[in-house]
């Protein structure tokens, strides 16, 4: 009698043992982590998961070579919350989760001293480069050079907000109502023309810029004589596309109106004009492209 309790114990055991491998296995067969369910799961990028799933991108997402994703910070800083992002459309979502999906493979070695052109999801281009082991899109440092793998997909955190480039330079300074005196600058000089032929990059002064250099209102820059408003804008333009990482490595830079701008990035990155050395410039925004146009908001004016 005491064998066959005995039997039935390890009986019963072994099929418990037998019951919970096969649990295991079911387990392990559970399906592969996606793009998408990564993204999900990390805390960190939680209004772009929110986007995402607005989007209906879930198939070029999990399909991607590369994506560029802001972390949370970046987008509240940018203005889109949670609450916002829940309340974007369908057509918007798709139009942010586009322009952070790459199809092209980024090969992290062959990047040192150049810039690589990356096409988006969305068509608009994506620039990427690197230097002392540090990976930059648009200019944006990577917070790691070494990505998130995720089957063939390779996921790049910022810690800053990567601008979708709009059509011209006055849809973003139309759009921006700090940027009223600019635009109708833009307006008065048919400015904009002129940046049509190549990569350039444009400062765009804000308001309170225009009035620390007197002007009061925006009659007054319709007082301005055009060829003297011409030459202003003509001294806050250089030729190429500097982004932000760039800026940083020059000393000074020759503008449009062919006079120099000193840059410092000491302590912060500063650009000074040659008639306001005691007034420097300095950047309000990441940069946003506008076709070959690099455009950045500065607090004051750069004079000649």
């Amino acid at each position: 009698m005491k064998k066959i309790i005995l039997g039935a114990i390890l009986f019963s055991g072994t099929f418990v043992w037998v019951f919970r491998s096969c649990e295991r296995k079911q387990d392990s067969g559970a399906a592969p982590a996606t793009t998408l369910s990564v993204i999900n799961t990390d805390p960190s990028l939680s209004i772009f998961s929110l986007i995402a799933s607005y989007s209906g991108d879930e198939n070029y997402l999990n399909n991607s070579a590369t994506m560029v994703i802001p972390v949370d910070s970046a987008f509240v800083k940018a203005g889109i919350t949670k609450k916002i992002a829940a309340r974007l459309s369908p057509p918007e979502c798709d139009s942010i989760v586009m322009y952070y999906t790459l199809f092209d493979k980024l090969d992290f070695d062959c990047l040192p001293g150049k810039m690589v052109e990356f096409s988006s999801g969305l068509g608009p281009l994506i620039y990427v480069d690197s230097s002392n082991n540090k990976l930059f899109f648009d200019g944006i440092e990577a917070m790691s050079s070494r990505p998130v793998k995720v089957g063939k997909t390779s996921i790049y955190k910022l810690t800053q907000f990567v601008n979708i480039p709009l059509e011209t330079v006055t849809a973003i300074a139309s759009a921006d109502s700090s940027l009223s005196f600019f635009n109708e600058a833009l307006k008065r000089t048919h400015f904009e023309d002129l940046l049509s032929d190549g990569p350039y990059t444009l400062f765009m002064p804000t308001n309170n810029a225009f009035r620390n250099a007197g002007y009061k209102d925006i009659a007054s820059i319709d007082r301005e004589d055009i060829r003297h408003l011409n030459q202003i804008l003509l001294y806050q333009a250089f030729q190429r596309n500097f982004f932000e990482n760039q800026l940083k490595k020059q000393i000074n830079l020759t503008t449009l109106q062919g006079r120099e701008v000193q840059v410092s990035s000491q302590k912060r990155l500063q650009f000074f004009g040659n008639a306001n050395p005691n007034s420097p410039a300095c950047l309000l925004n990441n940069g946003m492209l506008a076709e070959n146009v690099l455009t950045y908001k500065i607090n004051n004016v750069l004079l000649p």
